[in-house]
């Protein structure tokens, strides 16, 4: 009998069933996140943090670690502990009146929270 291969490596032979597909993913996930773990080390998102509570923007503050505001969104999303801190920090960034998780919040005051993000950016 043939032997039977990773769904992973089915994959990379041209199987496109839904098992394989998934295993797929789950493997170019990990292997982003492992890329941008060693170009991303825990004391430049530290530091990155306190940039943006200081009122430097993610895209900036990111510029100045080399990699791009995507990739800081992009740890977010994986790790929860930082889009917590992200979001704190962009709220202390955000002038003291903002009125947070609104269109004013996002457009008038700069603010990039998350709740102001939400309602700028609303889901499809």
């Amino acid at each position: 009998p043939a032997p039977q291969l990773h769904p992973t490596t089915q994959y990379r032979y041209g199987a496109r069933t839904k098992r394989a597909r998934e295993a797929h993913a789950r493997d170019t996930a990990e292997w982003r996140r492992a890329r941008l773990e060693k170009r991303f080390p825990p004391e430049h998102r530290q530091a990155l943090l306190d940039e943006v509570a200081s009122g430097a923007g993610v895209r900036l503050a990111a510029e100045r670690y080399g990699i791009t505001h995507q990739a800081v969104y992009a740890w977010a999303a994986w790790d929860p502990g930082f889009a917590d801190a992200l979001d704190t920090a962009q709220r202390e960034a955000a002038p003291a009146d903002t009125p947070h998780g609104t269109e004013n919040g996002y457009r008038h005051y700069g603010c990039q929270c998350r709740a102001c993000r939400a309602v700028h950016h609303p889901k499809r």
